[in-house]
C-alpha cells in the first residue's frame, strides 16, 4: 500500500547498487542478494525488462541455493499482486520462478 514510498527506496537502493558496482570496477557483484535487490528496484521502477534479465541471472548463478529462490518468488509473487506488469512481463516473471 505505499507505492511511492517503496519507488523512493528503490530509487536510493540503486544509487547504491551503482556505487558498489563502481568500487568493483564494473565487475559483476557475484552476491545472490545484492543482485535480486536490484532486480527488485528495478521492477518497482518499471523497468520490467532488465529487472527478469537481472532475477534469471541470479537465479541461474545461484541455482543450488533454493531456500534464497524460494524466498526471492515468494517477494516476486508480491510485487505480482501490486504492480502495473503487461501480460508478458507478468507471464515472464511468473515463468522465471515457476509462480
Amino acid at each position: 500500500g505505499q507505492l511511492e514510498e517503496a519507488r523512493a527506496t528503490a530509487t536510493a537502493v540503486l544509487k547504491l547498487v551503482e556505487e558498489a558496482r563502481q568500487k568493483r570496477g564494473g565487475a559483476p557483484s557475484g552476491d545472490f542478494w545484492q543482485d535480486v535487490t536490484e532486480a527488485e528496484a528495478r521492477l518497482l521502477l518499471g523497468e520490467a525488462e532488465r529487472a527478469l534479465q537481472l532475477y534469471h541471472d541470479a537465479r541461474i548463478a545461484a541455482q543450488n541455493e533454493k531456500g534464497s529462490i524460494s524466498s526471492t518468488a515468494k517477494q516476486v509473487a508480491r510485487l505480482l499482486g501490486v504492480l502495473e506488469l503487461s501480460d508478458i512481463n507478468r507471464n515472464k516473471l511468473k515463468a522465471e520462478f515457476g509462480i
